[in-house]
Protein backbone atom coordinates (compact mmCIF):
# COMPACT_ATOMS: atom_id res chain seq x y z
CA UNK A 1 0.00 0.00 0.00
CA UNK A 2 1.43 3.57 -1.08
CA UNK A 3 1.62 6.42 0.88
CA UNK A 4 -0.31 9.16 -0.52
CA UNK A 5 1.49 13.17 -1.26
CA UNK A 6 -1.29 14.40 1.09
CA UNK A 7 0.02 12.36 3.88
CA UNK A 8 4.01 12.79 3.74
CA UNK A 9 2.97 16.58 3.16
CA UNK A 10 1.38 16.53 6.66
CA UNK A 11 4.02 14.31 8.00
CA UNK A 12 6.79 16.35 6.64
CA UNK A 13 4.38 19.58 8.50
CA UNK A 14 4.51 17.94 12.21
CA UNK A 15 7.77 16.96 12.00
CA UNK A 16 9.68 20.69 11.36
CA UNK A 17 6.46 22.32 13.66
CA UNK A 18 7.71 19.95 16.46
CA UNK A 19 11.57 20.82 16.05
CA UNK A 20 10.72 24.43 15.74
CA UNK A 21 8.90 24.60 19.15
CA UNK A 22 11.84 22.06 20.45
CA UNK A 23 14.42 24.41 19.69
CA UNK A 24 12.90 27.55 20.10
CA UNK A 25 11.98 26.23 24.03
CA UNK A 26 15.34 26.13 24.47
CA UNK A 27 16.93 29.33 23.98
CA UNK A 28 16.21 31.53 27.26
CA UNK A 29 14.05 35.02 26.47
CA UNK A 30 16.84 37.01 28.61
CA UNK A 31 19.31 37.16 26.31
CA UNK A 32 21.27 40.44 25.67
CA UNK A 33 21.11 40.84 21.58
CA UNK A 34 24.15 43.43 22.00
CA UNK A 35 26.35 45.07 24.21
CA UNK A 36 26.89 48.92 25.12
CA UNK A 37 29.96 50.45 26.12
CA UNK A 38 28.69 53.11 28.65
CA UNK A 39 29.78 53.38 31.95
CA UNK A 40 27.38 52.92 34.68
CA UNK A 41 28.28 53.98 38.39
CA UNK A 42 28.84 51.14 41.16
CA UNK A 43 26.11 52.75 43.30
CA UNK A 44 23.66 52.06 41.05
CA UNK A 45 24.49 48.62 40.57
CA UNK A 46 22.65 45.86 43.01
CA UNK A 47 24.06 43.07 41.17
CA UNK A 48 25.04 41.19 38.09
CA UNK A 49 25.57 37.99 36.05
CA UNK A 50 27.54 36.86 33.31
CA UNK A 51 26.22 36.10 29.95
CA UNK A 52 28.26 33.23 27.91
CA UNK A 53 27.75 32.30 24.64
CA UNK A 54 26.92 29.21 23.65
CA UNK A 55 24.69 28.14 26.93
CA UNK A 56 21.56 29.34 25.09
CA UNK A 57 23.12 32.52 24.44
CA UNK A 58 24.59 34.31 21.20
CA UNK A 59 26.65 36.72 22.60
CA UNK A 60 29.14 37.22 25.63
CA UNK A 61 27.70 39.92 28.06
CA UNK A 62 28.00 40.74 31.73
CA UNK A 63 24.32 41.82 32.79
CA UNK A 64 24.54 44.15 35.73
CA UNK A 65 21.21 44.72 37.12
CA UNK A 66 20.60 48.52 38.82
CA UNK A 67 18.43 48.61 41.78
CA UNK A 68 15.70 50.03 40.23
CA UNK A 69 15.12 46.43 38.16
CA UNK A 70 16.81 47.32 34.89
CA UNK A 71 19.00 44.98 32.98
CA UNK A 72 21.96 46.74 31.38
CA UNK A 73 24.27 44.47 28.78
CA UNK A 74 28.11 45.27 28.91
CA UNK A 75 30.94 44.12 27.53
CA UNK A 76 32.64 41.84 29.78
CA UNK A 77 36.18 42.32 28.55
CA UNK A 78 36.10 45.84 28.76
CA UNK A 79 38.65 46.98 31.97
CA UNK A 80 36.11 49.38 33.62
CA UNK A 81 33.45 46.47 33.17
CA UNK A 82 36.04 44.20 35.56
CA UNK A 83 36.80 47.00 37.90
CA UNK A 84 33.08 48.07 38.92
CA UNK A 85 32.69 43.94 39.31
CA UNK A 86 34.99 44.31 41.90
CA UNK A 87 33.50 47.12 43.19
CA UNK A 88 30.10 45.75 43.27
CA UNK A 89 30.99 42.55 45.01
CA UNK A 90 33.12 44.59 47.62
CA UNK A 91 29.70 46.73 48.10
CA UNK A 92 27.80 43.31 48.51
CA UNK A 93 30.24 41.45 50.76
CA UNK A 94 29.68 44.71 53.00
CA UNK A 95 25.89 44.85 53.14
CA UNK A 96 26.34 41.34 54.60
Amino acid sequence: MAVSGDARLCFAILLITCCVTQTLTQVPSDCCLRVKNVKIGAARVADYHQQISGQGCFIDATVLETKHGRKLCVPPGEPWVQKLLKRVDKLKKHQL
